[in-house]
């Protein structure tokens, strides 16, 4: 644990509460013909060996097995190399798996998280590159509590769209759903853009209609921005009274994630203070790797900090850091439950009371911790966290004092430009 703060008859049958269990995960799905399955034929011998730590499994783990070959879909870092480590963050029942997505040496964590069914089977929230080390690591799940039964894409942010086609492809016999309104430019139906056979629409209008709807409630943050919608789709979980979102809220760690430190240097980079510095990366020390984590925190959820001068005639080294006041400032945003600037700025400013009213209906849930697709997981934090976090929306200021108000200059002044233009 980390810091504080009746259904529809389904492919397994109508009241089916199992689905069949016939031989391993991927002897199921040899008859599909599943790439999968025929990469890695696993037996119930391998049981012996499944639940190893993320750790030892990553380190294991070749290159090969780490190799996401359709990066240039969404040219974004780390590439082409995808480590994937895996948590368990409510035992025996909810599980995180964390790779890294980033660009210009600011990389955080992307979290799938994935679920155990009471019935038996997997539930699958937000899924992430499926490279052959994040699926043996899923088979061991697999093997502990039954096939991947559903797939959710929870909104329609693209750095999370991109990897629903692949995964879904990888398992041919789970059942597919989707948050609304999916967009892209210019507009394509889903099939071009990578969906594969038939997805689900989710719709509060459809309660009940879920085979998965006896173990979660949900809630839909459905806004128009400019020119596309923003959708997104919390879940609850109530056996467990764990809210899943994707970029709702989240809560920044004071060190960098076990994942971002597998290759630390981006961190390092990062940790450079000024031009003297050149493009040599700083000593790989503990320090070092929480400086530039510190600062990864202030480029990803503010994109230019206000200690940083920008000066593109000095390129390659063209970000210059003129005082250390942005530490107290990192300090102000860690170990508490925030909504991102953006959002506050870009998105829920156009529709304060669709947001509010979206965090309303999450405010009724009985959650007791909330597991985001960012930053830190699980959070402790309780329905009175996440109203304190979203106080900017009922009384109509820039914020519960979450942000120093110079660190959002550059989005307020964004924020105005796209206005301007229609782009948002």
């Amino acid at each position: 644990q980390r810091r504080s703060m009746k259904p529809a008859a389904s492919r397994w049958g109508a009241g089916a509460r199992t689905p069949p269990a016939v031989g391993s995960p991927a002897q199921r799905r040899d008859a599909s013909g599943s790439s999968r399955a025929r990469r890695r034929p696993w037996c119930r011998a391998d049981s012996a060996r499944a639940f190893k730590t993320s750790e030892a499994a990553s380190e294991e783990a070749g290159e090969d097995e780490q190799r996401w070959d359709l990066w240039l879909a969404l040219p974004l870092q780390p590439g082409k190399r995808r480590v994937t480590r895996r948590r368990e963050l409510v035992k025996n029942k909810i599980y995180s798996f964390e790779q890294l997505l980033g660009t210009l040496d600011v990389i955080v964590n992307q979290r799938m998280t994935v679920v155990a069914l009471r019935g038996g089977g997997l539930f699958v929230h937000s899924p992430v590159a499926p490279t052959k080390e994040c699926l043996r690591l899923l088979e061991e799940l697999e093997l502990k509590h039954g096939s991947v039964r559903y797939i959710v894409l929870p909104t329609t942010a693209v750095e999370h769209k991109v990897f629903f086609g692949p995964f879904c492809r990888e398992f041919p016999e789970a059942e597919l759903f989707a948050a609304p309104r999916q967009w892209s430019i210019p507009p394509l139906p889903n099939s071009f853009l990578g969906f594969p056979r038939k997805v689900t629409t989710i719709s509060t209008e459809k309660r009940g209609e879920y085979p998965w709807q006896r173990e979660f409630d949900i809630a839909i943050l459905n806004l128009t921005v400019g020119i596309g919608p923003f959708v997104e789709v919390a879940f609850y979980h109530k056996s467990t009274r764990t809210l899943l979102v994707t970029d709702t809220c989240f809560m920044i760690p004071e060190e960098p994630p076990e994942v971002c430190q597998v290759d630390p240097t981006p961190l390092l980079k990062r940790a450079r203070d000024d031009k003297r510095d050149g493009m040599v990366m700083s000593k790989d020390t503990e320090a070092n790797r929480i400086k530039g984590w510190w600062k990864t925190i202030l480029f990803s959820i503010f994109f230019q900090p206000s200690s940083v001068e920008f000066a593109p005639w000095e390129w390659p080294t063209a970000l210059v850091w003129r005082d250390d006041r942005w530490v107290e400032k990192v300090k102000t945003v860690q170990n508490k439950l925030l909504v991102a600037p953006i959002l506050q700025e870009l998105v829920f400013s156009r529709d304060p009371n669709g947001a509010l009213e979206y965090m309303r209906k999450l405010c009724k849930f009985r959650f007791r911790r909330i597991v985001p697709a960012h930053f830190d997981a699980p959070i402790e934090a309780t329905p009175r966290d996440l109203r304190r976090a979203a106080a900017f929306l009922k009384d109509g200021e820039d914020g519960d004092g979450d942000y120093p108000e110079s660190e959002l200059k550059l989005l307020r002044g964004l924020t105005q430009f796209l206005t301007i233009t229609g782009i948002a």
